[in-house]
């Protein structure tokens, strides 16, 4: 008797046991099914965001005065992405203004020179009070390859030449900055004479990097590139000292004040920026 119970109870238990594992089984299949729907759900949810993005920036670049912008150096490659510097102008600097900057092209060309100074052009720094030393020795450069860079493409593009240094100012004692009596350019805008020829697009902005915070590179060269950007949409070097942001390297507000006046400046400039899947 003891052992016909016991092989009772033991069939009983294994039927439970295989029960138990059929339902295992099932809920593990339900489960992996569950997950399935999941992953491609989040996936959807995704490629949706993705999409919203996307559409967002396509109003917004549709409801903006879009500049481009074309980027240029010699062979060196600049330790910073323009992409990024441009997209977080966009982002952060000129969010409110209804302007759009885009890049059109950026690349080393051979006409460019390995280096520029900004004190090569007596008209643009020579500012009363300072001292700009032999102007007859000096041999600017951008002469030979400002109007290369101008006619590189036919729509009004502001062409931007990078050089690690773009140099120094030499200023009165009452400014002193430093122990030679120096301060140093970050950037600087150069255009026709007597005036812009701005359906040329006759005008380029040079920027350097060789004093700026490696660590910060895209911040500072947005800040640097913005506020050129400002002097070539008609602001003086005096009207941008009104805020220190915009002459120094922090983030700033454009003022609501100014934002019609760069409107309509930016529209000299305006150009379509290519199209997706163009190429």
């Amino acid at each position: 008797m003891i052992a016909a119970f016991e092989y009772a109870q033991n069939a009983q238990l294994s039927a439970e046991n295989q029960r138990l594992k059929k339902e295992l089984s099932d809920s593990s299949q339900r489960l992996l099914a569950l997950e399935t729907r999941l992953n491609q759900t989040q996936g959807e949810v995704a490629k949706l965001q993705i999409d919203i993005t996307d559409l967002r920036e396509q109003l917004r670049i549709a409801s903006s005065i879009t500049v481009g912008l074309t980027f240029l150096w010699q062979t060196y490659s600049p330790p910073f992405d323009v992409y990024e510097v441009v997209k977080y102008m966009n982002d952060v600097q000129w969010a409110d203004t209804g302007v759009y900057f885009f890049v059109r092209h950026a690349g080393s060309e051979d006409f460019m020179p390995g280096g520029e100074y900004c004190q090569d052009i007596a008209s643009i720094v020579c500012s009363p009070g300072t001292y700009c030393g032999n102007v007859a020795s000096w041999t600017p450069k951008f002469k030979d390859w400002a109007p290369k860079a101008w006619n590189l493409y036919p729509e009004t593009d502001v062409p931007v030449g990078i050089f690690p240094d773009v140099g120094f100012e030499f200023v009165s004692m009452k400014d002193l900055v430093d122990v030679e009596g120096r301060k140093s350019f970050l950037g600087c805008v150069w255009g026709t004479e007597p005036k812009l020829d701005l359906t040329k697009g006759w005008v380029v902005v040079a920027l350097g990097w060789d004093r700026l915070d490696p660590k910060d590179y895209t911040r500072s060269v947005a800040m640097v590139l913005s506020h050129e950007l400002l002097h070539v949409f008609g602001f003086s070097e005096e009207e941008l000292g009104q805020s220190p942001c915009l002459v120094s390297l922090c983030d700033f507000e454009i003022p609501t004040a100014w934002i019609p006046r760069i409107q309509a400046a930016a529209k000299a400039f305006e150009t379509r920026p290519p199209q997706p899947g163009s190429g």
